[in-house]
């Protein structure tokens, strides 16, 4: 793996979607340990997921089965010596994993977008840590929808009850309409997660935002490069026999082969080269935000013209015109579309507030 010693602080969750069997756990977890002893990767960075609870849009799917998996865990953690983790979407499940003793649980989309759920779970976590001594790390993922604040109270209500071993899993957004991913990541809503609790480490479900295996390196590079602390990634040991999630689930042999090709960038690193292309981009966006003060005079001009002529001072006809110049100028120059209507909008927005007051 050409990863950077200083960088083998990453964190892997590797193990299959659902717990099956015993068999197949500790076949799928001896093959996990084997090919992170060949990157390299210590047992300290490595915890073996599984689910036992699954959350499933019918119930007609295979939805885990349940409680008697935890003793499976057990062996998997006496046998390769693995943290172990699953997913808990209720008090009753944070009781029976504290009876087992597991290193990590994890709270899903699903559950992190009704705060009454995660209150519930919040109020559990607290007093099994003061009754049973039982403190896991609480992994929780991003919700379904593309809103950071129900996020970011999630991780403020685990706190309020002095739950302070929390990752954040980002594990893409629902989107509507068709999309080549099953949950497209959405990046810019990680970065800005990232700006607005920074002290936080993130993860990365790499697994659910691609949904079929082939996609699945790009991503994980992709997480990389933008400095996530680590990746969670469905193993099977037989992926195509799967009873959930199958095709995207990887074999052991994918595993190997993605971490082969896994590059984690020196994080802190800056030659003179990067320098210099940094105080270039400082110089152009100072540029751009003194073009825009001077944009803010004009359209106060403009406020004050309008309110002297008894014009309205939203005209819909010139935001249209506007767009559709600067979206075939954006195609013209190989922007992306959707950030030049993102700016534009924004700018527009700002100048009607602007004429307004």
């Amino acid at each position: 793996m050409k990863i950077l010693k200083s960088e083998m602080d990453k964190l892997f969750i590797l193990g299959p979607c659902s717990a099956e069997s015993l068999e197949q756990l500790l076949d799928t977890a001896t093959a996990i340990s084997a090919v992170c002893r060949n990157h390299d990767i210590s047992q300290e960075h490595v915890i073996f997921r599984a689910g036992l609870w699954k959350p499933r849009t019918s119930p007609q799917s295979f939805e885990g089965v349940g409680s008697k998996g935890l003793s499976w865990l057990d062996e998997v953690r006496r046998s390769t010596g693995m943290r172990v983790a699953t997913e808990v979407a209720t008090a009753q499940h944070l009781r029976l994993c504290a009876e087992h003793r597991l290193d990590a649980v994890w709270i899903g989309a699903r559950t992190t977008t009704n705060p009454f759920m995660v209150e519930e779970l919040a109020t559990k976590l607290a007093e099994l840590a003061t009754n049973d001594g039982w403190k896991p790390i609480v992994i929780l993922k991003n919700p379904v929808s593309a809103d950071i604040n129900l996020w970011t109270g999630a991780v403020e209500r685990l706190r309020r009850h002095g739950i302070s071993n929390i990752i954040l899993l980002h594990r893409g957004f629902s989107a509507i309409g068709q999309d080549e991913l099953r949950n497209p990541p959405l990046w810019s809503n990680v970065l800005r997660m990232r700006r607005l609790m920074p002290e936080m480490k993130m993860l990365c479900d790499v697994s659910h935002i691609a949904g079929k295996r082939p996609p699945i390196p790009h991503i994980a590079n992709q997480a990389m490069q933008l400095a996530l602390d680590g990746l969670m990634i469905e193993v099977h040991h037989h992926p195509e026999q799967a009873l959930s999630d199958a095709d995207q689930q990887l074999s052991p042999a994918q595993l190997d082969t993605l971490l082969s090709q896994l590059i984690v960038p020196e994080q802190g690193h800056a030659d003179r080269q990067l320098t210099e292309y940094r105080q270039t981009l400082d110089d152009i966006d100072s540029e751009i935000w003194q073009l825009i003060a001077r944009r803010q005079q004009v359209a106060r001009d403009i406020g004050d013209y309008k309110r002297e002529h008894h014009l309205p001072v939203f005209q819909p006809d010139r935001l249209e015109q506007i767009l559709q110049e600067r979206l075939l100028w954006a195609k013209q120059h190989n922007l992306s579309e959707d950030t030049v209507r993102t700016i534009i909008e924004a700018i527009h927005n700002d100048s009607v507030r602007t004429q307004i007051e």
